[in-house]
C-alpha cells in the first residue's frame, strides 16, 4: 500500500529523487495550477517533473519543467520539503517541493515532452486545496509554501479569486 509522508527537512542522500514540483505564486498570493483535460474530467496539478541527467540541479529541473509545461519563468525557487513515498516500489523515494514567485508568463504553448497544451489558472490557496484534493499531505505543502513565499515576496491585496492565463 502506498504511503505518502510530508517532510520539511533535506532529502537524505540515500533517497532517490524522482520529482521536483513547484508551488508557484503570483504577486497576489495565488497559486499557479495546470489543468489537463482527461476523458470526462479536468485534472489539476502543480507544475514540475522528473530530474533529467542534463539538469544542473533541482532548481534547473523546476525552471525547465515550468518553461516546458506552462511557459512560465520564476524567481529563484526555495526548497520547502519533500514527500517520502513508500510502498510503491522496492524502495522509498523522494518527491521534492519548492516554491517561488512568477517572474514572467509567456503565451500558452505545446509541451515538447508530450505534445499537450495545458490550461493555466491562478487560484487562492483554499481553492487550490479543493481543486487538487491531495488531502492533508497536499494541504500541508500548500501552507508551508504560502508561509515561506508570503514572508519573502510580500503579497499584494487582490480581489480576484480565479484567473485563467
Amino acid at each position: 500500500m502506498l504511503k505518502i509522508t510530508w517532510i520539511e527537512n533535506s532529502v537524505p542522500s540515500s533517497l532517490k529523487v524522482t520529482q521536483v514540483y513547484g508551488i508557484i505564486f503570483d504577486i497576489y498570493g495565488r497559486i499557479l495550477l495546470k489543468i489537463e483535460d482527461k476523458k470526462d474530467k479536468k485534472e489539476y496539478s502543480f507544475i514540475g517533473g522528473k530530474p533529467e541527467t542534463f539538469d544542473k540541479d533541482i532548481t534547473s529541473t523546476l525552471k525547465r519543467e515550468l518553461k516546458e509545461e506552462v511557459n512560465v519563468e520564476i524567481e529563484e525557487p526555495i526548497y520547502i520539503g519533500y514527500q517520502l513515498i513508500e510502498g510503491d516500489r522496492d524502495y522509498p523515494y523522494a518527491q521534492i517541493r519548492m516554491t517561488s514567485l512568477i517572474k514572467h508568463i509567456g503565451k500558452s504553448q505545446i509541451d515538447p515532452d508530450n505534445g499537450k497544451t495545458y490550461i493555466r489558472v491562478l487560484v487562492d490557496k483554499e481553492k487550490a486545496k479543493a481543486l487538487l484534493n491531495y488531502g492533508k499531505v497536499g494541504d500541508d505543502q500548500i501552507e508551508k509554501a504560502y508561509k515561506e513565499a508570503s514572508s519573502l515576496f510580500k503579497f499584494k491585496d487582490n480581489k480576484k479569486e480565479v484567473e485563467y492565463i
